[in-house]
């Protein structure tokens, strides 16, 4: 059976998928990550928020799809 991953790995996985998603850098960060909750929660998909390291206005957020699984 296959574990969820949680914790950095997690949170990791969802930065790496909303760079992606706007084909940006490491110049980005991950600053939210809302998972939902447990009775609405859909899994592999969550509410972001990316931000630029240099200049916080610059900001992508919105919904990103990603693999829950180790």
């Amino acid at each position: 059976m296959r574990k969820f991953k949680k914790g950095k790995e997690l949170w990791n996985t969802i930065e790496e998928a909303a760079r992606q998603k706007h084909g940006v850098g490491k110049e980005y960060e991950l600053t939210m990550a809302d998972l939902g909750s447990p009775e609405k929660r859909v899994l592999g998909r969550c509410v972001y928020r990316l931000n630029n390291k240099e200049n916080p206005a610059e900001t992508y957020a919105g919904y990103v799809t990603f693999d829950p699984y180790k």
